[in-house]
């Protein structure tokens, strides 16, 4: 059996341990995810709580913690915290629910419906003369774990350079890849344009890696100035599995039916529909008629 000064120095020394681990803490909420777990006598969590002070709103995590810290005889004041401020987020989005009632949410896809570029792979083979089959490979295996957020695209690459007769480094075909002149669809982002920005909020939903989520989300700015980029590569999750738009709907913070999405992927619309958004398939389906459908809601 321990004793009481056994116990206290292997306290120490795990403190320690996790300063040393985590001596890079640079940013404000780091501190604060630091002190947190610090003060709930949970550092052996400290990644989790700091990941939360990225994430969560403050004033949250403020209350959550007085809360577990004043709770009578409490023996895991790491499970009231978590308990009240999963409260605390609940009381929060039934407030906000209630309050944007009247908001209409419109999400956008952007490859081939709000920018009409030709698709990489086709560009890339008729420019270089490759075989699209010889890209496909890549573009359905190894390239998913890039929109995924699990690898990044410019590591992956380099095994595909000579096979691909690419003359350059792997940073230099990224280039090639994202920067290119977009051809937007202009019809459809004047009408989105011309929405009152009091009822209408619009965001973007795609299938992206790191890169190109970049790129776009700063051309979009000044185009379509949406409120946000929901991004596979973000989220972790492609647009395929319902699981992307559970997020999008646990952030936007209205009900599934106030939300229209256009897409010409049905895949990606199938999922959307399993929880509850109304969907639009492009072009049979236009943006007019689902500014339509949006406005003519009670």
């Amino acid at each position: 059996m321990q004793s009481i000064q056994d116990i206290l120095q292997d306290k120490e020394k795990f403190k320690k341990e996790v300063l040393s681990k985590h001596k890079y803490v640079t940013k404000e909420f780091q501190d604060f995810g630091y002190r947190v777990a610090l003060k709930l006598g949970a550092l052996n969590q400290v990644s989790m709580y700091i990941r939360m002070a990225k994430e969560k709103p403050r004033v949250h995590m403020e209350q959550a913690l007085s809360f577990a810290i004043d709770y009578p005889n409490a023996k895991d004041k790491g499970r009231i915290f978590m308990w009240k401020l999963k409260e605390l987020e609940k009381e929060r989005n039934e407030t906000l629910k209630t309050r944007n009632k009247y908001l209409r949410i419109i999400l956008l896809d952007i490859d081939e419906v709000l920018i009409l570029n030709e698709r990489f792979s086709k560009r890339y083979s008729r420019e270089f003369n490759v075989d699209i089959e010889m890209l496909r490979p890549f573009f359905e295996e190894a390239f998913n774990d890039c929109l995924t957020g699990k690898k990044d695209l410019k590591k992956v690459l380099k095994k595909y350079l000579k096979e691909w007769r690419w003359q350059g480094t792997a940073d230099e075909l990224v280039k090639y890849w994202i920067e290119e002149d977009l051809k937007y669809n202009q019809e459809m982002i004047d009408k989105i344009s011309g929405l009152n920005k009091d009822i209408y909020k619009v965001y973007i939903c795609t299938n992206q890696e790191k890169y190109r989520t970049e790129y776009l989300a700063e051309a979009l700015k000044t185009k379509v100035k949406p409120v946000k980029v929901f991004s596979s590569c973000e989220l972790k999750v492609k647009k395929k599995d319902p699981k992307f738009f559970k997020k999008v709907l646990k952030e936007v913070i209205v009900e599934p039916d106030q939300v229209y999405y256009i897409d010409n992927d049905d895949n990606n619309l199938n999922a959307a529909k399993k929880v509850g958004i109304n969907i639009y398939k492009y072009p049979d389906q236009s943006i007019n008629q689902l500014i339509k459908d949006a406005g003519n809601k009670p």
